[in-house]
């Protein structure tokens, strides 16, 4: 297995530093989200791990451990890097031509809009200001 194929697995910032020396946790929660790309491939794209009921040290216990799978939805794969290359090259396009649509649109708007007369730009009067 090379890097390219390794998930890494976040700790749940809330539990992170509650753990000490002296406490376990008795429930450990893995949440894994994953993108299926056929009926028998699945690819892991985020992981998590988060602790629960804490117990004093003792010398003989038994903790749950839980682990939940979760389909992400397009929006997480896209964050998540999950698709190939392409797919973001053609979303990257099409996010750039829809802002230069809604640029072009408010700067018609405000050329049909604005009917005073153009004034020029006369630098003389704000250097007068800092004198």
């Amino acid at each position: 297995m090379d890097s390219s194929q390794l998930v890494t697995c976040k700790l749940d910032s809330a539990t992170a530093g509650t753990n000490s020396s002296s406490v376990y946790p008795l429930k450990v929660t893995i949440d894994i989200g994953y993108y299926q790309k056929t009926n028998e491939i699945r690819t892991i794209l985020t992981c998590s791990v988060s602790y629960s009921l804490y117990v004093a040290s003792t010398a003989n216990f038994s903790y749950q451990l839980e682990m939940s799978f979760a389909p992400l939805n397009h929006t997480h794969i896209l964050l998540n890097f999950g698709f190939d290359w392409y797919i973001y090259v053609f979303v990257f396009m099409i996010i750039g031509l829809l802002s230069n649509i809604q640029f072009l649109i408010f700067w018609i708007y405000h050329l049909i809009i604005t009917t005073k007369a153009k004034r020029t730009f006369n630098i003389k009067i704000y250097l007068k200001l800092i004198k």
